[in-house]
């Protein structure tokens, strides 16, 4: 019976450590971080840092924006120009001379979050069993099996699956309650948000404050 107690501890504590392999989601906060990127136009300063998912300990997200060549950056925009400027449109990002494409949330949500059905292959786990075997003081030897995998299966699959799910809900609202783009960036307003770029390295970007003339804006009405 000791002995039976004792593998049950050792496979329940190998079963948390598995259960680790679907990862929370820390959130990142952008109005939280210092910022030592900047970039200003026209009254218009932009901040913005790198590494953000690794930095709040999502390496799961952050090792996908990897694989994926994805860049998640937290920006801090200041509109001082004297008047009401659109991110996105009014305000734009450079690297050099190229604009950048800013992808939106759902699609970088896609590209990098965790991808729950894999999880599913814990069930694999329900053919586990526990052998004992036992010798008595004749010589003879009994053996008895234990089923423990049809607890530790559906286990393990259970608690990965909803921690996956949970985490990429999280992520999810976050990208998209600090979506920047179309946003409205009011005169004398400081703004935080999180874009993703699609890029490898880590550019130096530029703001850009596209001027229209009295005549364009005509020409667009």
């Amino acid at each position: 019976m000791k002995k039976l107690l004792l593998y049950f501890a050792i496979a329940t504590s190998i079963s948390f450590l598995v259960s680790g392999c679907a990862a929370s989601y820390k959130h990142i906060h952008p109005s939280s971080l210092n910022y030592s990127n900047k970039s200003s136009d026209k009254g218009v300063d932009f901040y913005y840092s790198y590494n953000v998912l690794q930095q709040a300990g999502n390496k799961k997200y952050g090792k996908k924006e990897e694989k994926n060549f994805l860049r998640v950056v937290s920006v801090k925009l200041t509109n001082n120009s004297g008047k009401d400027l659109s991110f996105g449109d009014d305000i734009r990002v450079f690297n050099g001379d190229t604009p950048i494409t800013i992808n939106y949330p759902a699609e970088t949500h896609l590209k990098t979050k965790q991808t729950v059905p894999t999880y599913f292959l814990y069930m694999l786990f329900s053919f586990v069993k526990l052998n004992i075997t036992k010798t008595d003081q004749y010589g003879f030897t009994t053996g008895q099996s234990y089923p423990i995998g049809l607890v530790l299966g559906p286990g393990l699959t259970l608690i990965n699956v909803l921690t996956a799910d949970g985490a990429n809900k999280k992520y999810k609202d976050e990208l998209i309650s600090n979506n920047p783009i179309g946003k409205i960036i009011k005169n004398g307003e400081t703004v935080y948000g999180l874009m993703s770029v699609n890029d490898t390295n880590y550019n130096n970007l530029q703001v850009k404050v596209i001027v229209k003339t009295e005549q364009a804006e005509k020409t667009l009405k």
